[in-house]
């Protein structure tokens, strides 16, 4: 059967950067949602590729920010 949850992945890790006293930025959402929509294995390097490659404003993330995130 289905489990409920009271936060979703992305709610969660927003909550652990507000006890962390760290902002939720754009990329960092953007982040969260790529790293959430996968299924399989993959590295950072793989992440920050793929982000690259879907572009766009909300997606412009810096390696260091894939890293520190």
């Amino acid at each position: 059967g289905d489990v409920s949850v009271s936060l979703s992945p992305v709610e969660r890790f927003e909550e652990f950067l507000q006890s962390r006293g760290m902002r939720i930025t754009q990329p960092r959402r953007a982040i969260v949602d790529e790293v959430f929509s996968r299924h399989e294995h993959f590295d950072a390097e793989e992440l920050l590729v793929r982000l690259q490659q879907q572009g766009g404003e909300k997606r412009r993330v810096s390696r260091a920010t894939v890293y520190r995130t």
